[in-house]
């Protein structure tokens, strides 16, 4: 599979507040411009997505870039004409298709704000692919299991949140290269104490994520997989904005 990162930029068509947990509004609308776009598609990628071990999995990551909102304690703040990015990134056929349905649409609602489709933009940053990337979180990361029933959200501070950050990504590693994955991988947490416990809401019927933020992480592995983690996230949810990484440097 090939991957890729872009950028679309929506304008918004008059002031108005988003709501923080935009998350599962966001993941609608791109839902809505795969079907315009290609119903049957969308359907399966909806339905079935790309299966490993039981697991489902949609091998695409996204969120919200601002660039001049004010955040305030009821929301984000935009200003009529002003530019916001959706940051699309993950597996390219799924993108392409996306990005196609929605500049047919021209306009979307995220939340209760209007949106003018303006254009598409590319990943311009070069990456510098290495064994050891520090990368910068900007969405909060998540990892659960189920117990006695119910889902359990993993401590950072456990290794039990490690081990299936990496359980994670070995799946999405054999999805996109058909191959098991038999490196090196681990994690380091630049700065600990900087780490915050998040929450997301609104995600269907009262339905929540917690997971955390805030922080810088060193992942030591191989190239091809330190791609899988730029392009796809790390954790579960990328499709609702977890997980979203952009590399700061490399050695």
């Amino acid at each position: 599979m090939n991957l890729n990162r872009v950028f679309i930029n929506i304008e918004c068509e008059e002031d108005c507040i988003l709501n923080y947990n935009y998350q599962y509004k966001l993941l609608q609308v791109l839902y809505s411009a795969y079907s315009f776009q290609n119903q049957t598609n969308a359907k399966i990628f909806h339905d079935e997505g790309f299966n490993i071990d039981n697991k489902k999995f949609k091998l695409i990551n996204t969120c919200l870039m601002f660039e001049d909102a004010n955040f305030l304690n009821e929301g984000i703040e935009l200003k009529k004409c002003e530019n916001v990015k959706i940051m699309l990134s993950g597996v390219e056929d799924v993108i392409n298709e996306i990005v196609k349905g929605l500049l047919k649409m021209h306009k979307v609602i995220i939340d209760n704000c209007n949106f003018t489709i303006e254009g598409v933009s590319t990943d311009k940053k070069k990456i510098n692919y290495k064994k050891t990337i520090l990368y910068k979180v900007l969405t909060m990361v998540i990892e659960s299991i189920y117990e006695n029933g119910k889902i359990k959200y993993l401590s950072i501070y456990n290794n039990k949140f490690y081990n299936a950050l990496a359980q994670n990504l070995r799946r999405k590693y054999k999805l996109i290269y058909n191959e098991d994955f038999d490196d090196e991988l681990f994690f380091d947490i630049e700065n600990i104490l900087t780490v915050k416990k998040k929450k997301i809401n609104n995600i269907k019927d009262n339905g929540y994520l917690v997971g955390y933020g805030n922080f810088n992480i060193w992942i030591y592995t191989s190239v091809k997989m330190q791609k899988v983690i730029y392009y796809c996230g790390i954790g579960q949810n990328n499709t609702l904005g977890a997980g979203v990484l952009i590399n700061l440097t490399s050695k």
